[in-house]
């Protein structure tokens, strides 16, 4: 029972954090170097910044560390995620939102007590033991790694970008059910199309149901719990 608690508490906060300036571009191990969409001696930030999904599927892999290496500290924390309730690192000149995971939060802070035995088994992994002697394997990273990415209007991936309805996003991502959901509260209703591309979720939001105005969240797919015997402690 307290595993599905457990579980139930980790994906509301993985729910949550679904949200919604650079120096010069060093190119190095982690990125190749690719066209940005910038016109000669245009740094303009409402210039067409163009990315491909391999490209973000590169971001969705990082650490923070490695992103913060990558795109320099010129950046603005900001709200994000659900009700603003993350902090967003928000890089104007390139388009880019990031929310980290765990990005400070602990299990014990997630359970709201504190005996509980967490102990690491790998580098992304550990073993959780309940007061009652129960355990489990779970997925934690062991730094900070990114969890989502939201865009900027002018962002372009791979011709298309947010504010399209969903038959414009479909002619480039192909075909996609429409689904009805909700935004931060159930009144809200919304609706989605989404794609599983590479390493990410694309997450595409609108208040209409043709998709009109619609927005894109980008999140890692990342697993949460894993069994004993199949948790990946390598």
């Amino acid at each position: 029972m307290k595993r599905i608690v457990l579980s139930c508490i980790i994906i509301a906060l993985l729910f949550l954090m679904q949200g919604c300036r650079t120096n010069e571009i060093i190119v190095d191990e982690y990125m190749p170097d690719t066209d940005t969409g910038y016109e000669e001696n245009d740094n303009s930030i409402n210039a067409v910044l163009k990315m491909t999904t391999d490209e973000i599927d590169k971001l969705l892999d990082m650490t923070k560390r490695e992103v913060l290496s990558y795109l320099g500290t010129e950046y603005e924390i900001v709200r994000a995620g659900a009700e603003g309730a993350f902090d967003g690192y928000y890089f104007a000149e390139r388009g880019l939102t990031f929310i980290f995971f765990p990005g400070g939060f602990t299990l014990e802070m997630l359970l709201g007590y504190d005996d509980i035995m967490v102990e690491a088994i790998g580098p992304n992994h550990v073993e959780v033991t309940l007061e009652d002697g129960s355990s489990f394997r779970a997925y934690w990273p062991s730094e900070d790694t990114v969890w989502s990415i939201s865009v900027s209007d002018n962002v372009e991936i791979q011709g298309v970008r947010q504010g399209m309805n969903f038959e414009q996003i479909q002619e480039y991502f192909g075909a996609a059910e429409i689904i009805e959901t909700w935004i931060e509260y159930v009144i809200h209703t919304a609706y989605m199309i989404e794609y599983q591309i590479g390493s990410g979720w694309y997450r595409f939001y609108s208040f209409e149901s043709d998709g009109t105005d619609s927005f894109l969240d980008i999140s890692r797919i990342m697993p949460v719990f894993s069994s004993e015997s199949s948790a990946d402690t390598q």
